[in-house]
């Protein structure tokens, strides 16, 4: 069933504060100046409710950033469909582990994490919940726009953006967006997608890669080795769980209608408009295995791909707010119902 209400955040920050004390540090490296100073002699700072976090900096190489173009100034990384994931490098994958991993996190002074659950979901697996730590408080956002905090939930109002602890977040009928720190930010479609925003120096490790530029390195093992399998290297960044993390079997070819549905969408004359700024055939591609593995009735697995790739659009400054209507898509009235009755059950959902 759906992972819903709980307080698995509150155990969720013990796993975390495990995983960081166990990734290898370079204690050799040289501290950048910027380096705030240290509040404890163990390299741990203690957060307001007692989470302890390190203020070391990871050994991270120092060479300069390419200039890559990167998305209003910040970087994405996305997670969409049968779960394929485009890294910060624009680095692209299938994701077949069923775990939590963490996604993405602030590689340098671990000030930041955000972690997804990929739960088993038919043959394939399929991110259900992302939490985002920081500044010592986590919000777990589940399927239906639930926002988890330990156990209570919070109140999410569309249009209306709520200020909580460190983090600020804002629902607009399609995204919950949690924005923290600098420039960073959570994009929830409130069932299977995210996006991953950070800025475009900021040094991270996930499953999200490293953002340095460079797709070719991205495999980056939370033991600091370059793998090239991709499970190999989702695997390393999994939390330990009472489950067993596993792998699910890749599957078999894409259907030809699966390839020609999602062809019909992604060139449809109003989609066009933003081909040259963010290239479509990884997109269509994960499209057609998404159509090929959907085994929901009344889900249009095509136009939930298509909204990943209207969102990289968006993100990076057009105006696709007629998509929907245009390419005659689920409109948003149905995927609001479809999202609520397949999420977490609630009283007052926010619309």
């Amino acid at each position: 069933g759906v992972h819903c209400m709980g307080s698995r955040t509150r155990k969720r920050e013990t796993d975390i504060k495990n995983f960081i004390l166990a990734v290898p540090f370079d204690v050799t490296s040289p501290t950048p100046a910027s380096t705030p100073p240290f509040k404890t002699p163990d390299r741990l700072s203690t957060t307001g409710n007692g989470v302890r976090i390190s203020t070391t900096p990871l050994h991270i190489p120092t060479t300069p950033l390419p200039e890559t173009e990167k998305a209003n100034g910040g970087a994405v990384c996305q997670i969409m469909g049968d779960p394929t994931i485009s890294t910060f490098d624009n680095k692209w994958y299938k994701q077949d582990g069923v775990c939590t991993y963490v996604l993405a996190m602030d590689c340098l002074f671990a000030q930041w994490f955000v972690y997804g659950r990929f739960t088993q979901f038919g043959d394939i697996s399929s991110l259900e919940t992302v939490t985002i730590y920081y500044g010592g408080y986590a919000l777990e956002l589940q399927r239906g726009w639930i926002i988890n905090n330990n156990g209570e939930k919070l109140a999410v109002t569309l249009g209306e953006s709520t200020q909580f602890g460190p983090m600020e977040y804002i629902f607009d009928g399609e995204y919950i967006t949690l924005s923290f720190g600098e420039g960073n930010q959570v994009r929830w479609n409130g069932f299977n997608g995210a996006q991953v925003i950070t800025g475009p120096q900021a040094r991270t490790c996930g499953i999200c890669g490293n953002n340095n530029g460079l797709p070719e390195d991205d495999f980056i093992s939370r033991y600091r080795k370059q793998v090239t399998d991709e499970y190999q290297f989702v695997a390393t960044w999994g939390l330990r769980q009472r489950i067993a993390c596993h792998k699910n079997e890749p599957q078999g070819d894409v259907s030809t209608k699966a390839t020609e549905d999602c062809s019909a969408l992604f060139f449809h004359p109003y989609i066009l408009k933003c081909h040259d700024v963010v290239p479509v055939a990884d997109y269509e591609m994960a499209c057609a295995q998404a159509v090929t593995s959907n085994t929901y009735p009344t889900w249009r697995a095509e136009c939930n791909l298509l909204q990943s790739y209207v969102l990289q659009c968006e993100t990076r400054g057009l105006n696709m707010s007629k998509w929907r209507e245009r390419t005659q898509c689920t409109t948003l009235e149905e995927m609001q119902e479809f999202t609520i009755d397949n999420g977490c059950p609630q009283d007052n959902p926010p619309v």
